[in-house]
């Protein structure tokens, strides 16, 4: 109600075109897409919707980007190496302020390699490129109790998460780029299908064996992680969601940019 019908008009506009120069989705096998804006994750057989659930996206200063790729493997009980970006901006800020913050917690350290005790380590003036840092399996690692594997260049992949509680924010763009799953043992269940013995019983066996192990799945899934913010549902309605990132914005400009120019060519005839 707090839209004026202006901006409606455009949102329709630019997702309109954005599916002119996108790939179209297939619309035969199984798939899955994830859509940004949305906070949801939709399997497809074919054009029919067979599953959904709630997901958590990039920040808007760690967005998630628009891509193409394939789940092709399950990690249970995930270890997860802490990225340079955030050992960076976060990790050894908060030892500078509190060298023994990570002394009782699940991290291993290492400097050039060799595993070292954070709380001896000098953090005053040091190069985050020097360190490697691996959050072990547990109930609190990052990635939660199961991650699927993608192979891209940007290291973006689907995992579960011990934040459970933040699922149920309407606003979800929390995570530092990948996207958090709030039902991942049902996902797992779902992509383990065509991999024999993989019941529900025995992917939670694995989820909190403590012990991480990595399946290749028989069958990879297409993913298209998209953003939408105007659509229409299989019921026939009109969907709009808030543009988080700002590429209706940006794109909308760039649409409107010829029609300026033509208008001010013919103003000054």
């Amino acid at each position: 109600l707090n839209k004026t019908l202006q901006s409606r008009v455009e949102a329709i506009a630019v997702n309109l075109d954005r599916m002119r120069w996108s790939e179209q989705t297939q619309n035969d096998g199984e798939y899955i897409i994830v859509n940004i804006p949305d906070y949801k994750l939709r399997i497809y057989d074919g054009k029919k919707e067979v599953f959904r659930m709630r997901v958590i996206v990039g920040a808007v200063e760690n967005p998630t980007p628009v891509f193409r790729d394939r789940v092709e493997h399950v990690v249970f009980s995930p270890t997860w190496t802490v990225p340079v970006s955030i050992i960076k901006n976060e990790i050894i800020p908060r030892l500078k302020s509190n060298p023994d913050y990570y002394t009782e917690k699940n991290y291993v350290f290492y400097k050039n390699g060799a595993q070292i005790d954070p709380s001896s380590e000098a953090w005053g003036s040091t190069n985050p490129g020097n360190y490697r840092i691996v959050q072990q399996s547990g109930g609190d690692n990052s990635l939660g109790r199961v991650k699927f594997g993608m192979n891209n260049s940007m290291r973006i992949y689907l995992h579960d998460t011990p934040s459970q509680r933040l699922f149920a924010k309407d606003y979800r763009a929390l995570s530092h780029g990948c996207i958090r799953l709030d039902e991942p043992a049902e996902f797992a269940e779902f992509l383990l299908r065509d991999n024999s013995g993989w019941d529900m019983e025995k992917i939670k066996k694995q989820m909190f064996s403590g012990n991480a192990s990595t399946v290749i799945l028989r069958k990879s899934y297409p993913v298209q992680i998209q953003y939408c913010t105007a659509w229409v549902d299989d019921d026939g309605r009109m969907n709009f969601r808030d543009d988080i990132y700002g590429h209706d914005r940006m794109q909308l400009q760039e649409l409107n940019r010829p029609a300026l120019k033509i208008s001010e060519t013919i103003a000054g005839l």
